[in-house]
């Protein structure tokens, strides 16, 4: 009987043994798993940490895109603006060698006039004595002068002020006297064509190149007509209203009653000796035809 129990005690350290083995090999495991749960946990802070920063970095990419987008648009719009701003230069260029030559133009006929002005100084100082041409030629000077002040101020104020007409009416004419007007215009593109309409005094033409009225006026009246000019670049403007025009008959000195009373004298002197030619004639005449009927005649002196 004593054998027995000794076996059960063997069994029962034998089973302590393999259970300590077993407990310490599931600590063992459980350690390694707990090691590879820490491990996991590590790992998926890693990850975590890597989506982190790799959103943080696609949404800076985003900031990035958006902002080349916008910058793109203002290149797009900056681009759209350079093209519109070199179509607005070559505009302007176009339009500057059109105000170069109009003023190359002006600057022609500055020249011309001033030489025309020029030539009547010079004129003038070699018709001193003259009155009447003297008085003539300081007009047509002073239109000059206006003209070219006119013509200056065209030029400085061209491709700004609208086409129109400054004349609006002509100085009192007095007939028999050469007279010379300019028509004055302003605005548009010169050279200019005028035309007349109406009805000018006797003696005086119109010219359409220059626009100017000069002659010598014949008849004496009240005259109107209305003018239109028109530009280089086909723009037309007419006057508003006709413009007035008055010729006044020229001054004559009453003649003299002694030379008067002397042609009536001559006319009735004229008269009495063509009549007493004519009686001459008529007495002879009679005297050949009694003679030629044969009657004889003899002169008897009077007693």
């Amino acid at each position: 009987m004593a054998h027995p129990k000794k076996n059960r005690e063997a069994s029962i350290v034998h089973f302590s043994f393999f259970d300590l083995l077993f407990g310490a090999f599931g600590a063992f495991v459980f350690l390694m798993i707990m090691q590879v749960l820490s491990t996991l946990n590590m790992v998926d802070a890693d990850i975590q940490k890597i989506v982190d920063e790799t959103v943080q970095e696609n949404a800076a990419l985003k900031n990035k895109i958006i902002q080349y987008k916008e910058i793109k648009q203002s290149l797009e719009s900056l681009e759209q603006a350079h093209e519109k701003l070199q179509g607005d230069l070559k505009k302007a260029v176009q339009e500057n060698s059109e105000l170069a030559k109009q003023e190359s133009q002006l600057q022609a006929k500055l020249d011309a006039a001033l030489k025309r002005v020029e030539n009547l100084a010079q004129f003038k100082e070699s018709v001193e004595q003259k009155g009447d041409m003297v008085k003539t030629l300081e007009n047509q000077n002073r239109q000059l002068e206006q003209s070219l002040t006119e013509a200056r101020r065209r030029l400085a104020a061209i491709g700004t002020v609208p086409l129109a007409i400054k004349t609006t009416s002509l100085p009192t004419t007095i007939t028999e006297e050469n007279v010379s007007f300019a028509m004055a215009a302003e605005g548009g593109s010169p050279p200019y064509i005028w035309e007349l309409e109406g009805r000018l005094p006797s003696g005086l033409f119109f010219n359409k190149a220059t626009g100017s009225i000069s002659g010598v006026v014949k008849s004496s009246g009240d005259y109107s007509f209305a003018l239109k000019v028109t530009d280089a670049k086909g723009d037309s403007v007419r006057s508003k209203s006709n413009i007035p025009f008055k010729v006044i008959k020229k001054y004559e000195e009453p003649k003299s009653m002694v030379s008067y009373w002397f042609f009536l004298a001559a006319i009735v002197l004229a008269l009495y000796w063509l009549n007493s030619r004519y009686q001459k004639y008529k007495a002879k005449r009679m005297f050949n035809e009694m003679k030629a009927k044969g009657f004889d005649l003899r002169w008897v002196k009077g007693a």
